[in-house]
């Protein structure tokens, strides 16, 4: 723990250097007071902070140290940054200090919280015109702590990635405000909590990836509301209840539920229920994997309106009756694994219209 306090007062006073006088709590140093408030203000002004947020100056919160930084910062730099500029860099540099117990553990931190174009920052990616941060791309890196709540200020995000880190907490509901998210890819970390309905807020996301994490509840119906949804991918966890029922209710542009929804992966959860005579709907689907749950009823007829699937998982539920001679339409099929189920009756032969079955 010694070792870990000492590690941690060292990388902080890397990052602040004379901006900060870390023997006496979170106090800024008064050569950089006026750039501090100047700052301040602008972020109050955005609605980025409360007026009030610092009111105890000792404590040293991400907030705070963000503010020290940015404030530190714009003097080494001899710079006058524009509002937005501004903004940009606290957000960024609040979303690494909200990790300020785990990114001593980075294996890659280039370029974060120096002088340096945020743009040239590791996993930082920008716009063409180096304007906006439009995407974090941070995978197998380390990252432990929670993702901050703050990440919104970062307005023009379509791409976070941080698959493959042991990111722990829950989802930040306010992740609901990044409309232009296009890829939300969390899987591979320890994750707790449930699935935020707002998540059903953001009608650009293509790439819901949440897999082998620790996230309960249920799949919340709101993301149904997802039209251009192409990959939902929540294997490996300790969801339950049932798959949302695909009802045909098109919305003003005609476009159903999940109409563009190509790959479904929910395997090892507990969900119950019967899969839903409107999977017919997801006509554009390619991978259906729904293994090890606790699925009840028979297999749909409808499922052979999927013609273009090419992976139909439904091992280890509870599903009963027979294979539905329907599935001999799934031309373009290549793995059906339906074992361990309760189905009887004996192969069918009809399965020898799936040329393409392995």
């Amino acid at each position: 723990l010694i070792v870990i306090v000492v590690v941690l007062i060292t990388t902080v006073g890397l990052y602040f250097g004379a901006a900060l006088n870390i023997g006496e709590g979170c106090v800024i140093s008064e050569s950089y007071e006026v750039n501090y408030e100047y700052v301040k203000k602008i972020l109050v002004q955005n609605e980025i902070l409360m007026e009030n947020f610092d009111y105890e100056p000792k404590i040293c919160e991400p907030r705070k140290l963000a503010l020290i930084w940015l404030a530190e910062d714009s003097v080494e730099n001899d710079t006058n940054f524009e509002e937005h500029a501004l903004i940009r860099r606290f957000s960024l540099a609040l979303f690494f200090l909200s990790l300020i117990n785990s990114n001593i553990f980075w294996y890659e931190k280039r370029g974060w919280l120096s002088h340096d174009d945020e743009c040239d920052w590791f996993g930082v990616i920008c716009d063409e015109r180096r304007e906006e941060v439009i995407g974090l791309d941070i995978p197998k890196n380390g990252l432990k702590d929670n993702i901050p709540s703050e990440i919104p200020f970062l307005s023009k995000l379509s791409l976070l990635r941080f698959t493959s880190n042991t990111i722990s907490g829950t989802i930040p509901t306010e992740i609901g405000a990044l409309t232009e998210l296009a890829s939300l890819l969390l899987g591979q970390n320890t994750i707790s909590g449930t699935i935020p309905s707002e998540i059903g807020l953001l009608r650009n996301l293509k790439d819901l990836y949440l897999d082998i994490n620790t996230i309960s509840g249920t799949i919340p119906t709101e993301l149904l509301l997802l039209a251009k949804l192409r990959r939902l991918i929540v294997s490996k966890n300790q969801i339950h209840g049932t798959i949302p029922s695909m009802v045909v209710n098109l919305t003003q542009t005609g476009i159903g539920p999940w109409s563009s929804l190509k790959y479904f992966k929910a395997l090892n959860n507990t969900l119950t229920g019967k899969i839903p005579n409107e999977i017919e709907n997801l006509r554009k689907l390619k991978d259906l994997v729904l293994s090890n749950n606790k699925l009840t009823g028979s297999i749909p007829t409808t499922i052979g309106m999927l013609t273009s699937i090419s992976t139909l998982e439904l091992k280890g539920n509870r599903l009963v009756d027979s294979i539905p001679s329907e599935i001999g339409s799934l031309q373009e099929m290549i793995i059906l694994d339906v074992s361990e189920n309760l189905l009887v009756g004996s192969i069918p032969t009809y399965l020898g219209n799936c040329q393409r079955l392995e």
